[in-house]
């Protein structure tokens, strides 16, 4: 019993770990979703000004999820028609949340994981999203 539960253990923590991290990841994302339409619906109404806006969005989102500001990348891209086509996205990392995660179980690299919407705005009708 001793020797099956040594070699099963190891599997068991990386399983675990696996697990936790999706999980906390699947979260983040249900978040992150609504407060990213939300946030670049809100800088609609205020107008298009390239790198600015792309910054105020990553802030509301940011200040809406709790996900740290260093985490969350915006940006904003006038399309041929003067639609705007806004991409947010964050990547996830459980250290950059506060929580004790190793970068590696057992020597099996935990890579970071990331998540990313895209939204196209008509500048035509204000908040419309396409």
């Amino acid at each position: 019993m001793t020797v099956e539960l040594a070699c099963m253990f190891p599997v068991l923590t990386l399983v675990a770990v696996v697990v936790f991290t999706s999980m906390a990841f699947l979260s983040e994302c249900a978040a992150f979703d609504p407060a990213a339409r939300d946030a670049i619906l809100m800088q609609v109404d205020d107008g298009y000004e390239g790198g600015v806006s792309s910054s105020e969005v990553a802030a509301r989102i940011s200040a809406a999820t709790g996900i740290p500001p260093s985490c969350v990348q915006v940006s904003a891209d006038r399309m041929w028609n003067g639609h705007v086509v806004y991409t947010a996205g964050f990547d996830f990392r459980l250290s950059s949340y506060g929580l004790p995660a190793p970068s590696s179980v057992f020597g099996v690299a935990i890579p970071p994981l990331h998540h990313e919407i895209e939204f196209e705005i008509s500048p035509y009708r204000k908040g419309i999203v396409i």
